[in-house]
């Protein structure tokens, strides 16, 4: 505690409490400044001592608040996690998400990150992009933060209360056979063979670029396709029977390729400009393909790969192939994922209306009969029933 004589006939006090400065001037005497200064002392110390219980009551009554982490330590953490989990391209497309959440919040403790800022956020995300991306980004934070409840990192998920955003979903064209057709009349040899491929097993790209010829038995006519349903996953199994088509293209390709059962039905080389060596393997990216093939076929709007899987699915639904069926060619989990795939043409639609028609025509037929008395007609049907 000081005293200071500023001027004649003035005085000033300077305390410091709990490393914070407090000072009165104006004083008339060392007397008057040293009583201010000690009142002022012990109004200081009252304060801090209600402030302090006033924090204890408040982590009294919630606990939970003395969970947080920081933002940045729970995004690598929930990404260490997810590596384990997803396939390298589902990984990627997170850390991509990741990297715009940290750009936004990178630096911030998780409870100062409140509903509001979340919301300005996606809305943000809706502008630049669609209410859908939105949507997606949106369902993604949630998991982020409820993944940091699980682990008690957290105490609140600030996307909790929050809706997705309405939107007009797109339906992506589903190519018919004329279409595809008119795409492999126009593709390479190799190319045609692959699109083949695609469209007589129904098929994910991944699943053939990554088909060894030891998956292919001609004798059988059999083909076994491999998927991944998670990073570290093992690989999961399922047979195929061959149509005629298909044996017919293997046994082609079979013949003019040199191989053996390890080798990958569909093998690339390449130079490797950083190691100098030439390198072999599968072919991992095909993004330009389809969209080159439909212009130059005169297909619009174009489609990928994986809508020739939609049109396998629909086309054996309409042939009257039992659903659980076509979910194990599929290789999916559900029958409400293969409903996914089911695509019902117009054709199809006219012809389910018209089976209505004619049932709905039957039900209410009313055939008239004389009645026994009074020589009024009778109605049967839905009139004795009335």
């Amino acid at each position: 505690m000081s005293v200071f004589l500023v001027k004649p006939g003035t005085y000033r006090y300077d305390i410091m409490v709990k490393g914070q400065r407090y000072t009165g001037s104006g004083f008339k005497s060392e007397k008057e400044a040293l009583i201010a200064q000690e009142t002022r002392r012990k109004e200081v110390g009252r304060h801090l001592i209600k402030r302090e219980i006033l924090m204890e009551q408040q982590l009294i009554m919630s606990p939970a608040s003395l969970n947080d982490t920081a933002f940045d330590e729970l995004l690598i953490r929930r990404l260490n996690y997810l590596e384990q989990k997803l396939t390298k391209r589902h990984f990627e497309d997170t850390k991509l998400l990741a990297k715009r959440w940290r750009q936004e919040w990178g630096g911030k403790m998780c409870s100062q990150i409140g509903p509001n800022d979340i919301e300005r956020f996606r809305m943000a995300r809706a502008k630049e992009a669609s209410n859908s991306t939105a949507n997606k980004e949106l369902t993604n934070l949630k998991a982020l933060f409820n993944y940091g409840l699980r682990l008690e990192l957290i105490s609140r998920n600030p996307t909790r209360d929050l809706d997705h955003l309405p939107y007009d979903p797109i339906e992506k064209h589903v190519p018919t056979n004329e279409e595809l057709d008119r795409l492999i009349a126009v593709a390479d040899k190799n190319t045609v063979d692959f699109l083949w491929l695609l469209r007589e097993t129904f098929a994910r790209v991944g699943e053939v670029s990554r088909l060894l010829w030891k998956d292919i038995d001609l004798t059988k006519r059999t083909v076994t396709l491999h998927t991944y349903k998670s990073a570290k996953g093992k690989r999961t199994p399922r047979t195929i029977p061959m149509t005629e088509k298909l044996q017919e293209v293997l046994s082609s390709r079979s013949s003019r390729i040199k191989h053996d059962e390890e080798d990958y039905v569909f093998q690339r080389r390449w130079y490797n400009y950083r190691t100098k060596t030439w390198e072999q393997g599968p072919y991992k990216k095909r993004q330009r393909l389809m969209e080159d093939l439909c212009k130059k076929a005169g297909i619009h709007p174009h489609f990928g790969f994986h809508q020739i899987r939609h049109a396998g699915a629909s086309q054996m639904a309409e042939a009257g192939a039992p659903v659980p069926a076509i979910q194990q060619i599929l290789g999916h989990t559900t029958v409400g994922m293969t409903m996914r795939y089911v695509h019902v043409n117009s054709r199809a639609k006219v012809e389910a209306v018209r089976k209505f028609e004619a049932a709905r025509g039957d039900s209410h037929t009313f055939h008239t009969q004389p009645c026994e008395e009074g020589g009024k007609a009778k109605k049967e049907g839905h009139a004795d029933a009335a």
